[in-house]
């Protein structure tokens, strides 16, 4: 089922004075730009650009936004404000910067983002502009949860929250509650985020704005509906009945004010609601019932869709009406929808769409004993599953690999080209001194005349110095230019590298009390950590690739994706099948030869298998292993000496498995070879494996949150002025 939609509140205010006219009137772009040919250059001209800026951002015509705001800007910085003794006009300054965090917001790039707004953060506190702040404070943050820092989110929301009751502003103050209540949502905080989305709600009811009382209504709804899918099939119900009541009041607001497209992603929520409540419904009838409303909301949402020919949504609404009928055992009905996606989707290149409706075709053919047909578009969906892994995974690695090597080859040759006129220029200036001292000379037993001549030889051979030096100068602001973008372009892979790494809500799923340090020695790593469920197994894995940094990065994004092809293709979740299988993957990837057999290229790892219902593990491991403290007594799980990517000796077979039985209180390390090989201490040693494993016998019986910080405290400590070693991870889990 499609997913649903979520109402965060981005707000930033400007304010205009116009001597002829008011803004309600004037704020379409062709009055503003025929306002802007005959403004002057002063304050309300750069109010103009920013206002201009705004319209084309509202209709995501990002690329004039961005001029209109970097004029702006520029016309802020020259403005001669009367009685100030330094040119500029900071609000114009900090309002132009606001805007370009916006427009790099919506671009996706979420740290750049945070910079500008920082910027015009400092500004806005500088001179006292409260209402700026809290905007700031409030952008800041919603860049900080989309890069996934939460913690940094909360406290800019409460810093705006803050700054916005100090004023009395209750517009900003109803936002802050909304995105607050929403941050807690994403956290799985559900109770919180009820409390902070009830504030605003309440606030948006005392002013009767109508559109936001929609987008919080309708976020109220979504909370629910999340808390009855987490539930017992009593509570389930009781959170699905209310979910459908906050909807239901976003779409009565939405009928009201001619929001069509709101309209249709309420439709599609409500459609979901009346489903998920068809699956508790305790007999068939009451589910009977709620399938037909779900197909009436689904019907009307693709009505909406098809009006503002939004073929993405056409798909997504067709292929929830064919599961609808397929869950209601109406397999002809089912059957048209799901040839409707397949060729909608086909004709506008939604594969991800292709891969669903071969799946339930698979289903709707299974269900009608044609096992022939079944099998055959389960072969199709499995065969464009395995070609979209294939696809993100080769993408995924040759962006960051063109990225860096380009880059890295425009720093060298600038580089090289600024030591080339360098060293021009020093040659060029020794043989002009050189001429002028013999010219020179020459003059003094000549006329004067020549005396002059050699002169203003000598004053060209200069002005051609300070030209060759000119030249030298820009190439190294080139050669600091590249550097920066080299930079962003690592915290770029950074970006990618975080969002294969399991979410903290996967994590919290599984596992009640944990802990994860993770310091990579770069700003990218090679350390990496995995999560796998299927039914009542569950795999966990640390592993550690060869090298750190870029290089590193590199070979933990393959191996993420060999152990997601390997699970999901073979459904296997045997810890030595699975890591026999990666290390030949490695090997064939990587292309390394077997007449060396230590690994060049390959990765540390140790991987268990989980079962829930036995309360049982099973451990194999290439050089990585597992220690399991119970009673402060450490068992180990030792692992095989070899890493993937190595060839077995002759006299060795594959990787073994190791069986234990858990009991309550026990906790398990899983860790890289980063903490024990960090050098430090009063001799500059390796910290080494014993003193770790006495470390965690000491600690195991604290919370898990106490453990992490004195796991960070002790090797902070041990690591005193010397650089990290390498890239650290350890995990802990408490059974």
């Amino acid at each position: 089922m499609k997913r649903l939609f979520l109402y965060r509140i981005f707000f930033f205010l400007l304010f205009f004075i116009f001597p002829f006219f008011s803004i309600a009137q004037q704020t379409k772009v062709d009055s503003l730009l025929l306002f802007l040919k005959t403004a002057p250059d002063d304050t309300v001209k750069v109010n103009t650009l920013n206002a201009l800026c705004r319209e084309y951002r509202n209709i995501s015509s990002f690329g004039p936004a961005l001029y209109y705001a970097q004029q702006a800007k520029a016309l802020a910085e020259k403005i001669q404000i009367l009685g100030e003794k330094a040119k500029g006009w900071p609000k114009g300054i900090a309002n132009s910067l606001a805007n370009m965090g916006i427009i790099s917001f919506n671009h996706g790039n979420f740290k750049v983002a945070a910079d500008f707004h920082f910027q015009a953060l400092k500004i806005r506190e500088k001179i006292g502009d409260k209402i700026g702040i809290g905007n700031s404070c409030n952008s800041i943050a919603l860049s900080y949860s989309n890069l996934g820092d939460i913690e940094k989110a909360l406290e800019y929301h409460f810093k705006s929250l803050k700054i916005m009751e100090e004023i009395g502003n209750k517009n900003g103050i109803g936002n802050s509650y909304n995105n607050i209540g929403l941050l807690y949502y994403d956290e799985g905080n559900y109770d919180q985020a009820l409390k902070y989305l009830y504030k605003a709600l309440k606030i948006g009811e005392e002013l009767n704005e109508r559109l936001y009382m929609s987008g919080r209504y309708n976020n109220i709804g979504i909370v629910y509906e999340q808390q009855g899918r987490l539930s017992n099939k009593t509570m389930a119900n009781d959170k699905f009945q209310k979910a459908l009541a906050y909807h239901l009041k976003s779409l009565n607001i939405q009928e009201e004010l001619g929001d069509t497209q709101g309209k249709g992603g309420s439709y599609n929520n409500i459609a979901l609601i009346y489903f998920d409540l068809g699956k508790i419904a305790l007999n068939k009838d009451v589910s009977k019932k709620y399938y037909k409303n779900s197909l009436e909301n689904y019907l009307k949402a693709l009505l909406i869709a098809k009006e503002i020919n939004d073929q993405d949504l056409m798909c997504n609404t067709s292929i929830n009406i064919a599961n609808v009928y397929l869950e209601s055992n109406k397999l002809e009905e089912a059957h048209d929808y799901l040839n409707q996606t397949l060729k909608l989707a086909k004709e506008i290149g939604k594969k991800s769409r292709v891969q669903e409706a071969y799946f339930s075709l698979s289903e709707l053919f299974e269900r009608k004993h044609d096992y022939k047909q079944a099998l055959e578009y389960h072969k199709l969906y499995t065969n464009l599953k395995d070609t979209l892994l294939n696809e993100t995974s080769s993408k995924q690695i040759a962006e960051m690999n063109t990225k860096y090597d380009t880059e890295r080859k425009d720093k060298e040759l600038i580089q090289k080209d600024a030591e080339i006129i360098k060293q021009q220029a020093e040659s060029e200036k020794q043989q002009t001194q050189r001429n002028a001292f013999i010219i020179g000379f020459g003059l003094v037993l000549v006329l004067a005349f020549f005396i002059f001549r050699g002169y203003r030889q000598k004053k060209e051979a200069n002005a051609m110095l300070e030209t060759k030096n000119e030249a030298i100068s820009k190439q190294n602001k080139e050669i600091e230019k590249k550097n920066t973008v080299i930079t962003d372009s690592i915290e770029y892979a950074k970006n990618i590298q975080s969002s294969i790494l399991p979410t903290e809500e996967e994590l919290k799923k599984h596992f009640q009390n944990y802990f994860i340090l993770y310091k990579p020695k770069d700003i990218v790593s090679g350390d990496f950590y995995w999560i796998n469920e299927q039914e009542n197994n569950l795999l966990f894995a640390v592993a550690d690739c060869t090298g750190h940094g870029v290089p590193g990065a590199f070979m933990s994004l393959m191996g993420h994706n060999l152990l997601r092809e390997i699970v999901s293709r073979k459904n296997n979740f045997n810890p030595s099948e699975i890591l026999d299988e990666l290390n030949l993957k490695v090997l064939k990837t990587l292309k390394q030869d077997s007449k060396n057999t230590s690994a060049k290229y390959g990765m540390d790892i140790a991987l268990i298998s989980m079962d829930k219902k036995r309360n049982r593990i099973e451990f194999a491991g290439a050089h990585n292993p597992l220690y399991i403290i119970r009673n402060k007594e450490c068992i180990q799980l030792k692992a095989e000496a070899r890493s993937i990517g190595s060839f077995p000796r002759e006299d060795k077979k594959g990787f073994m498995n190791q069986s234990f039985q858990l009991q309550k209180g026990d906790m398990l390390y899983l860790f890289s070879d980063g903490y024990t090989d960090q050098k430090g201490g009063p001799d500059g040693k390796k910290l080494f494996s014993k003193p770790f494993r006495e470390l965690l016998q000491d600690l195991c019986e604290l919370n898990v949150s106490e453990q992490h910080w004195q796991l960070d405290t002790n090797i902070i400590n041990w690591q005193g002025n010397k650089k990290q070693t390498d890239d650290i991870l350890v995990v802990g889990i408490r059974m």
